[in-house]
C-alpha cells in the first residue's frame, strides 16, 4: 500500500495555477469590455445629441475649414466628398446641391453666377454670432471627442499591456515553480539512488564447547531467543527499507507528473501550434500563389487590351493624318460614284486603246502587204524591162546597167523608207502598249486606294459608334 506524504497531497493543487491565470485574464478582459462599452455608449449619446441639435453643423464646419472667408467653391467640389454625401443621405436630402441651396436660403452662403457656373462663398456679413458660436462649439466638441477617444484608446492599450504583463509574470512564476519542483524531485531521486541500506549479519552459536572445546555445544533457550530477536530486528529493518522504497516510487511518479505538466504538455502544445502554424502558412502560401497566378493572368490580359487599344489608336491617328492630307473628300457615296465612274472611263479607254491597237496593227499589215505588192510589181516590171532592153538593145548595155542601177537605188531607198515607217509604227505601238500598262497600273492603284479608304472609314465609324473616340 502506498503512503502519501503531505507534500504529495498538496502537490496536485499546483495544477490549478494555469486555470487561475486564465480566469484572471478573462475577468480583466470582461471588465475592460464593459468599461469600453460604457464609454462608447456615452460617446454615441453625445454624438446623437449633437446631431439632433445641429443638423447642418457638420457641413458648416467642413465649409468653414476647407473654404475660409474670401474663397469660392462650386457644387462639383463637394459632389465626391463621401462624408458630406453620407451626411446628406442621413438627413434626408436628395444630394449636396439641395443642402447648399438650404444654406443659401439661410444666408450662410452667397451664390454668384460666373464663367458659366455658380460659385459659392461663406457670407461673412450675414453670418450671425449664433452660427459662429455653434461652429466654434462643434469644433470644440469634435476636439474633445477626439481627445477622449485617444485617451480611451491609450487607456485600453495600457490596460491590455498591464494584463499581458501580469499574464507573462504569472506564467513565468508558474514555469519557475514547475521547474523548481521538478528539480527538487530529481534531487530526491538522486539522493535515494545513492543511499544503500546497511548490511547486517545474523548472530551464530558456537559449534563446540565443554572442557577445552572437546565436546559439542548444546544450544540453549537464550541462544534461540537471541537469534529470534535478531531475526525480528532484521525483518523490521527490511520492512522499513521496503516502505521507504515504495515511498520513493511515489516520488518517481510525482517527478514524471511534473515532467508531463511542465515539459511534455508544453512540447505537445508547441508541436500542435507549430503544425497549425505550418498548415496556415501552407494555406496562405497557396493563396499567395493563386493570387500571384491571377495577377500574372490579369497583367497579361491588361497588356493585351492595352496593345489592342494602341493599335486601334495608331490606326485612327493614321487615318486622321490621311484625312488631313486629303482636301476634296466630302461624301463617301460621291467618292464611290467617282471611283465607279473612273473605272467605267478606264474600261472604255482601255477598249478604245485595244481598238486603236487593232486598227494600227491592221493598218501596218495593210501597208506592209501594199509595199510587198508594189515591190513585187516593180521588180517584175524591171525584170521585164531589163529583159526587153537586153533582147532589143544589146548594144546599150552600159546605159541599161546605169538605168538598172539607178532604179535599184530608188527601189532600195523606197524600201528603206518603208522600213523606217514600219519601225516608227512599231515604236508607236510600243508606246501605246506602255501607256496601256501605265493606265492599267493606275487603275489597280486607284482601286486599292478606294478600298483602303473605304475600310478605314468603316473602322472609324465602328470606333465612333463603340464610344472609343467619343
Amino acid at each position: 500500500m502506498l503512503v502519501y506524504s503531505s507534500d504529495t497531497i498538496l502537490k496536485p493543487l499546483s495544477g490549478f495555477e494555469s486555470l487561475k491565470i486564465e480566469l484572471i485574464d478573462f475577468i480583466l478582459a470582461k471588465r475592460d469590455i464593459m468599461e469600453l462599452k460604457k464609454e462608447t455608449t456615452k460617446s454615441s449619446k453625445k454624438n446623437q445629441e449633437m446631431k439632433e441639435d445641429l443638423p447642418l453643423n457638420k457641413l458648416k464646419i467642413y465649409l468653414s475649414q476647407e473654404y475660409p472667408k474670401g474663397s469660392w467653391f462650386t457644387k462639383s467640389d463637394l459632389k465626391f466628398v463621401a462624408d458630406i454625401n453620407a451626411y446628406c443621405i442621413a438627413q434626408g436630402y436628395a444630394d449636396v446641391y439641395e443642402v447648399l441651396e438650404v444654406l443659401v436660403s439661410e444666408k450662410f452662403l452667397t451664390k454668384d453666377y460666373r464663367f458659366g457656373k455658380y460659385l459659392y462663398e461663406i457670407n461673412s456679413s450675414k453670418t450671425t454670432e449664433k452660427d459662429n458660436k455653434i461652429v466654434e462649439k462643434s469644433k470644440n466638441n469634435l476636439r474633445n471627442q477626439k481627445t477622449q477617444s485617444n485617451e480611451i484608446v491609450a487607456h485600453d492599450i495600457k490596460k491590455k499591456k498591464n494584463v499581458a504583463q501580469v499574464s507573462r509574470n504569472q506564467k513565468s512564476v508558474s514555469n519557475e515553480i514547475v521547474a523548481h519542483d521538478f528539480k527538487k524531485k530529481k534531487q530526491q531521486l538522486q539522493k535515494f539512488a545513492k543511499t544503500l541500506p546497511n548490511a547486517s549479519n545474523l548472530p551464530t552459536v558456537p559449534t563446540s564447547g565443554g572442557l577445552f572445546g572437546w565436546f559439542d555445544y548444546n544450544v540453549t533457550g537464550n541462544d534461540l531467543n537471541e537469534l529470534t530477536r535478531n531475526i525480528e530486528n532484521k525483518w523490521i529493518a527490511q520492512n522499513k527499507e521496503l516502505v521507504r522504497v515504495i515511498k520513493e516510487f511515489d516520488t518517481i511518479y510525482e517527478t514524471f507528473d511534473e515532467l508531463d505538466k511542465g515539459y511534455i504538455q508544453a512540447i505537445i502544445a508547441s508541436l500542435k501550434s507549430a503544425e497549425e502554424a505550418a498548415r496556415k502558412a501552407s494555406k496562405g502560401l497557396d493563396g499567395v500563389k493563386e493570387n500571384s497566378r491571377q495577377l500574372e493572368k490579369d497583367q497579361k490580359d491588361i497588356k493585351t487590351i492595352i496593345d489592342s487599344q494602341k493599335i486601334a489608336v495608331k490606326a485612327v491617328l493614321s487615318f486622321k493624318e490621311k484625312l488631313a492630307k486629303i482636301e476634296h473628300i466630302l461624301d463617301v457615296d460621291q467618292l464611290f460614284s467617282d471611283v465607279d465612274k473612273l473605272n467605267n472611263e478606264l474600261s472604255s479607254f482601255q477598249k478604245e486603246i485595244e481598238q486603236s491597237n487593232q486598227e494600227a496593227k491592221a493598218f501596218v499589215n495593210q501597208k506592209l502587204s501594199l509595199v510587198e505588192n508594189t515591190a513585187e510589181k516593180i521588180q517584175s516590171s524591171l525584170q521585164d524591162k531589163i529583159t526587153s532592153i537586153i533582147t532589143n538593145q544589146a548594144s546599150e548595155n552600159s546605159d541599161i546597167r546605169k538605168l538598172i542601177h539607178k532604179n535599184t537605188q530608188k527601189t532600195d531607198a523606197s524600201l528603206n523608207d518603208l522600213s523606217q515607217k514600219v519601225a516608227s509604227n512599231n515604236d508607236e505601238m510600243k508606246s501605246v502598249n506602255q501607256s496601256i500598262s501605265v493606265l492599267q497600273q493606275q487603275l489597280k492603284i486607284s482601286r486599292i486606294v478606294a478600298v483602303g479608304i473605304f475600310s478605314v472609314l468603316v473602322i472609324l465609324m465602328i470606333l465612333i459608334l463603340s464610344g472609343v473616340l467619343g
